[in-house]
């Protein structure tokens, strides 16, 4: 499984590599994505490492996928573990990089 953080699309800090200011800047701003996260994940000391993981993922997955404002976002541990997400939304029908736009 891919490893993949929460966080906000203005937020210019990597939480895999720099949390102290990722976290202040999340805070400083008041989108809390840790406490977020905490509030929608379905998650148990019952539940295995492996179960817990996979909540973890589905409550950021759904987060981002019923955000109105768009603010929310998936930050990924790597550039390819990216790119795959990317592609699986695409085949999924749930993103198009196909752009028809009157903007050029």
């Amino acid at each position: 499984m891919s490893q993949i953080m929460l966080t906000t699309v203005d937020n210019p800090f990597s939480p895999f590599t720099q949390w102290d200011e990722w976290w202040a800047f999340d805070h400083w701003h008041g989108y809390k994505c840790c406490e977020i996260l905490g509030n929608v994940a379905d998650t148990s000391p019952d539940l295995s490492d492996e179960d817990t993981e996979e909540a973890i993922d589905e409550a950021i997955r759904a987060i981002v996928r019923n955000d109105p404002t768009n603010m929310y976002t998936i930050a990924f541990e790597n550039e390819e573990e990216r790119v795959k997400e990317l592609e699986e939304l695409e085949s999924l029908g749930l993103l198009s990089t196909d752009y028809d736009s009157d903007w050029d």
